[in-house]
């Protein structure tokens, strides 16, 4: 029957001979698995050799059995010594050591089955097996002590030169070898020697689950060998638990018999108490080897979860790069510990600089170029690269951990937003010295796109901002006034010059009708960009003249168009525009007097020829008549050369009120039309659709079109052809006066509007020049062109009013 010790030993053995399968399955049988499958199969043999020791099997198989524990021993240490020459990375001195001391102990290979070193001979004492020592135990043991430990010394040498990863993985390895070497070394091989019997040699292979639960420890948690093997947490509890049950269950034979043989029980009564102390002590060990569980094997799944929660939410409400920067920072510190942390973020060129730095790290770059091989391998994998892992992998992937350990960098997370580089975080080794668990990358791969996400927000929150700030500086600096307006009318910016302009202050305009500026009725356009000169009422009652602006524009949710309207005030223009045109007509009082001077002293000559023939013609009644007759003439033609010079220097004032234009037109070719009729003149009159309503003064409107009516009329003496077009938009009225007379040579078009400057004969320069101040005092534009047909066409272009500036000139 077997013993809980042995039964204990039998799991073991089927696990560590699961283990040895594993180990060769996943390392692809490569030279250093396949040394430390060995190692681990040695120490199964030897557990083996102890559970088959009973009596049932008789003495010579058990003294075959005891035999085979050192043969085992030989063989685990041989297969230790490979291993440590061989891991992490090979020491080719010592692995021609190790290979040598094998040679040298091939001759205890064959002495182990001798009684040399276990005598013929072996008894059982309370199915405990009991053998003598040989006279060659004590050698063997101190060659077997002193071959093992000089295999671990080496190991821990390693250790030295190690970082990372591999240093963890070993100190593992050597924790279990030092479990199993101090207290295995004691009971099967000391333990012996001095008392010269191996009664004791049964609880050795206990101490083998040292290397069992160190090895399966660095698997999971270090990947030992590149063995990477993901336990979920149900699978490690209930493991865990069924080993409390089977401890419990193998723990109440033996509290039954203490209690039966100290206590005077009945048998059910001493159950039901084994049975109630059992269960008081397995919920809170239960709770408290799970929570072990948890803190070796998962405590990175749960710290970490709630640490991306937290580092996510600060980073999510974090809009300037410093802060974002320093919150990372502050998240990484935090849950993973690092010695040092970099943080490189894109400046004004195309490198990568450092922003943050956390510990004294001079090997780290102070700036990374685009170029650089580490950068441009993240780039393109766009993932977490560990300097262990690059290194244990062939080229190129070995150059870029190399380069990595270059700057002392166990970990490089790129902060990528698709192909977009927000930056990269470099990590040194943790404070703890552990490694960077695959918990740990992916805690890493999920803040380095939340805060490459975050950089982008922050950037656009910055670049948002200073386009704000641009557009206010930009609208407080504007002089024209600028207004924005929803689809029902209220105003949703409004800047400094448009307060100005309509005389409503900001607050009150904002979210306020746009007819409460004064402004009146609008174009509303569907596209494109609406312009219209009118007047507004500001709120003081003055009456503004304006140039607006209305552009459409849509926001993303409505589907009715706002509108932008740009708002100048003319008010200055206007002045401006009196301003040079009396300026004009002073500059030309120069020219205007000495050909005044002419056309006054022309008709005084008939007047003092007279004057001088008076005297002695004065009784001559013919004479008396013909003087009488000439001086009135020449006086009226006089009177009415100052009247239209006048006219022309005085700064006109326009009597400003509804106009109907076709109504002159009509009146004045009714009034021409027996002169035209008398010379051979064919009027053509066109109105092209209805006229857009017009404000003016209607005199100087009526003389402006007969001045150029009249000089039409004149230039055809012997007939001809009159045009008169009139038409218009919403913006402007248009008249068009041609005739087919001899017109006017090209480079003479442009002087035909000076004061005093007449190309016909008897004319005094003034008509046309009274029409151009008339035409410019209105605010329109008189132009005279040559048509290729003959003649001269001259077009009156006089400003529309709105509807708003015809109710206010009524009103």
């Amino acid at each position: 029957m077997f013993s809980p010790v042995q039964l204990i030993l039998a799991t073991a053995v089927l696990y560590n001979l699961v283990l040895v399968g594993l180990i060769l399955w996943k390392t692809h049988a490569n030279q250093v698995g396949r040394n430390f499958s060995w190692y681990i199969l040695g120490n199964a043999a030897w557990q083996a050799c102890i559970v088959f020791m009973q009596p049932a099997f008789g003495e010579a198989t058990t003294l075959w059995l005891v035999r085979a524990t050192f043969f085992c021993a030989i063989f685990f240490c041989s297969s230790w010594m490979l291993f440590c020459a061989e891991f992490p990375q090979t020491s080719p001195r010592f692995l021609t050591a190790a290979r040598v001391m094998i040679v040298l102990s091939l001759p205890w290979f064959f002495l182990c089955w001798t009684p040399w070193i276990i005598p013929d001979g072996i008894t059982f004492m309370d199915g405990w097996v009991k053998a003598t020592s040989g006279p060659l135990v004590l050698p063997f043991t101190a060659w077997i002590q002193g071959w093992t430990l000089a295999g671990a010394i080496h190991l821990f040498y390693k250790t030295k030169t190690l970082r990372g990863m591999d240093r963890l993985q070993v100190r593992y390895i050597l924790l279990g070898f030092v479990g199993l070497f101090i207290i295995g070394s004691f009971i099967n091989l000391i333990l012996p020697a001095i008392s010269q019997s191996t009664r004791y040699s049964f609880y050795g292979p206990l101490a083998s689950l040292f290397i069992t639960t160190t090895t399966t420890y660095a698997i999971v948690r270090y990947r030992l060998m590149d063995i990477r093997i993901v336990l979920r947490a149900g699978i490690v509890y209930s493991v865990t638990i069924g080993t409390l049950s089977l401890l419990f269950a193998l723990l109440v034979p033996v509290l039954d018999t203490f209690m039966q043989a100290h206590f005077t029980l009945p048998s059910r009564t001493g159950s039901f108490i084994i049975a109630f102390i059992i269960a008081l002590a397995f919920q809170p060990l239960r709770r408290y080897v799970q929570q072990l569980v948890d803190h070796r094997f998962f405590k990175s799944v749960y710290d970490y979860r709630h640490a991306l929660r937290e580092a996510g939410s600060a980073l999510a409400s974090a809009h300037e790069r410093e802060l974002l920067v320093e919150t990372l920072v502050s998240a990484l510190a935090r849950t993973l510990r690092p010695r040092t942390i970099a943080v490189y973020l894109p400046d004004n060129s195309e490198e990568l600089t450092q922003i943050s730095l956390t510990g004294f790290w001079p090997e780290a770059p102070g700036a990374i170029i685009p170029t650089d091989p580490v950068l441009r391998y993240i780039t393109v994998t766009d993932e977490v690269l560990v300097a262990d892992e690059l290194l244990r992998q062939p080229a190129p992937a070995h150059a870029y951990g190399t380069h990595l350990k270059g700057w002392r960098a166990d970990v490089a997370i790129p902060l990528l937003a698709g192909p977009q580089v927000c930056g990269l975080v470099l990590l040194g080794e943790k404070l703890s010295g552990d490694v960077y668990t695959a918990d740990d990358l992916g805690l890493l791969r999920i803040l380095g796109k939340q805060a490459a996400i975050a950089l982008i927000n922050a950037r656009h929150f910055d670049e948002m901002v200073l386009l704000n700030e641009y557009h206010e500086r930009l609208l407080n600096t504007m002089q024209d006034g600028v207004l924005a307006v929803d689809p029902q009318g209220r105003v949703l910016t409004c800047n400094p010059a448009a307060a100005a302009i309509t005389g409503v202050p900001v607050a009150d305009a904002l979210g306020g009708p746009l007819d409460a500026l004064g402004l009146g009725a609008l174009p509303t356009p569907a596209s494109g960009a609406a312009t219209l000169e009118t007047t507004l009422r500001a709120r003081a009652g003055a009456v503004v003249p304006v140039l607006v602006t209305v552009t459409p524009f849509w926001r993303r949710w409505e589907t009715a168009p706002c509108y932008l309207l740009v708002v100048r005030d003319l008010s200055e223009l206007r002045a401006l525009e009196r301003e040079k045109l009396q300026a004009e007509r002073f500059s030309s009082m120069g020219a205007m007097a000495a050909s005044l001077a002419h056309e006054i002293k022309n008709p005084l000559v008939p007047i003092q020829t007279f004057a001088h023939l008076l005297p002695t013609q004065y009784d001559d009644a013919e004479f008396r008549e013909a003087f009488s007759q000439t001086v009135v003439r020449e006086v009226e033609r006089i009177t009415r050369l100052v009247g239209q010079l006048l006219d022309l220097v005085r700064n006109p004032t326009a009597d400003r009120a509804p106009v109907d234009l076709d109504a002159v037109v009509t009146q004045l070719l009714g009034l021409l039309a027996p002169e035209c009729a008398r010379v051979g003149i064919r009027v053509h009159r066109t109105t092209a659709g209805g006229l857009p309503p017009l404000v003016g003064d209607a005199g100087q409107l009526y003389q402006a079109l007969l001045n150029v009516l009249t000089n039409a009329v004149q230039a055809m003496p012997d007939g001809g052809e009159l045009w008169v077009t009139l038409g218009g938009d919403a913006r402007t009225v248009r008249v068009r006066i041609q005739d087919s007379g001899p017109g006017v040579a090209p480079e003479l078009v442009g002087r035909i509007f000076e004061p005093l400057y007449t190309t016909k004969t008897g004319g005094h320069g003034l008509g046309l020049a009274l029409t151009y101040q008339f035409v410019k005092a209105h605010g329109g534009e008189l132009r005279a062109e040559c048509p290729p047909e003959g003649g001269l066409a001259m077009t009156l272009l006089l400003p529309a009013s709105t509807e708003a500036e015809t109710e206010a000139v009524c009103t």
